[in-house]
């Protein structure tokens, strides 16, 4: 076999799928020993094994589950060239139901806007709430999709990550640990700290933070809202942490402090492409989807450094004033 087709990795990753052969065959409607023999292609071809055989049952080999993850972009990024190419008037149309987390919003906006000039016959439904709000969306066929940040591990989850998150401690520009260059652990004893609810970033960096404590803070203040979160500090409540990107004007205009804890020097996380596992994704939402990771893939370098630029900046200012 010279080269893989586009029709053998669409056999390969029904037979994932469905993780049977028979299966495969019926959804693809094709002979059971077609679709074998194409898989055979495949393994002869790659020099790797797909699927590993236990009794009667098949499994994704470890190798298998690396070419699907392959073969999954391939087919996708053609059926996005597809849909481009044969809409060039722009006859993509439909609406799209998204959550949208609060620390994603300034930044998947800009390309929801630069999605609707391409697509101007888009429609976007927003549906905002808090992560529990929103996975329940998820659950319920509210939403195609969420993007949020930080993963979230449910069965009934996918979750594949847009893009790297850089985080930032955060304090009033009244708080006392303002001007401090070195703040160790030791420093944050008693303090108070706004923390979000849990399975956010804000709340897994701030439980890693407090393990490494000798003694557990003696008070926490609860806000789920993360914006509000940002005006609680301001207000000089408490310390927290956030991802850089939603802080940018805030620390611009020394309206919050970046913190730089020595223990946990350069927090990340990340934001991720939430959806059901089986949710069936229109031609509207898997351009939409490509057009989203294309964008944010080729940025990916820019988007990290830049989160932090104001950080950077004001903490170089104090360094070395």
């Amino acid at each position: 076999m010279a080269h893989l087709t586009l029709k053998q990795l669409e056999i390969f990753i029904a037979v994932a799928d469905c993780l049977s052969i028979s299966k495969a065959a019926r959804t693809l409607h094709l002979t059971q020993p077609a679709v074998s023999q194409q898989i055979h292609k495949i393994e002869l071809y790659s020099g790797i094994v797909l699927f590993d055989q236990i009794g009667k049952k098949i499994y994704l080999s470890e190798d298998g589950r690396k070419l699907l993850q392959i073969a999954k972009n391939v087919t996708e990024q053609v059926e996005l060239f597809k849909i481009t190419y044969k809409n060039k008037n722009n006859n993509i149309q439909g609406k799209l139901k998204i959550g949208v987390g609060a620390p994603l919003q300034a930044l998947i906006f800009k390309l929801i806007n630069k999605f609707m000039h391409r697509f101007p016959s888009v429609n976007f439904e927003f549906l905002d709430g808090d992560r529990k709000t929103q996975l329940e969306n998820i659950n319920e066929n509210k939403v195609d999709c969420c993007l949020i940040v930080h993963q979230e591990n449910k069965i009934y989850l996918l979750n594949e990550k847009i893009i790297d998150l850089p985080m930032t401690f955060i304090i009033s520009p009244q708080h006392h640990l303002n001007g401090k260059n070195n703040v160790t652990t030791e420093m944050l004893a008693n303090e108070t700290f706004i923390i979000c609810e849990e399975g956010t970033a804000n709340y897994h960096q701030l439980n890693e933070l407090f393990n490494k404590l000798s003694n557990k803070p003696p008070k926490l203040m609860l806000i789920k809202d993360q914006n509000a979160v940002k005006h609680a500090v301001m207000a000089n409540i408490g310390i927290s942490i956030l991802p850089s990107y939603m802080l940018q004007l805030e620390i611009k205009n020394n309206l919050l402090i970046p913190v730089i804890i020595d223990e946990c020097a350069k927090p990340v996380t990340a934001a991720y492409w939430v959806q059901h596992v089986d949710k069936k994704n229109s031609p509207l939402i898997r351009t939409f989807k490509n057009f989203l990771f294309n964008e944010l893939k080729e940025d990916n370098e820019k988007y990290s450094l830049s989160s932090n630029i104001a950080s950077e900046i004001y903490l170089d200012e104090k360094l070395n004033a």
